[in-house]
């Protein structure tokens, strides 16, 4: 179900792009993009103590996500116009998107 998922991702990201331009300079806008978080959402996958430590050692940081560090930089963007940051796709996914393979 990778396709559906690359296609929602994409969506959410170009939205908070162009709604961040148009809101401009009244509102920031940016979008949080975590890969997988230990939640209820992905106990599907990560059912096993085997197949958790499969999607970690899938991240440069060799973990998985947890709430906590995806609230923290959500928390981070509530002052996200006073810190000059709008038009952002923050990645908080253990390097998987910049340094993984």
């Amino acid at each position: 179900m990778h396709s559906s998922i690359a296609a929602s991702k994409s969506a959410l990201e170009g939205f908070a792009i162009s709604l961040a331009a148009e809101l401009a300079p009244r509102v920031a806008i940016n979008c949080v993009a975590p890969s997988i978080v230990d939640t209820k959402l992905a106990s599907h996958i990560l059912s096993t103590d085997e197949r958790k430590e499969a999607s970690a050692e899938r991240h440069p940081l060799k973990t998985i996500g947890n709430p906590l560090a995806i609230a923290k930089t959500a928390y981070h963007l509530l002052d996200a116009k006073d810190n000059w940051i709008t038009g952002q796709v923050i990645a908080v996914d253990g390097g998987r998107s910049k340094l993984s393979n």
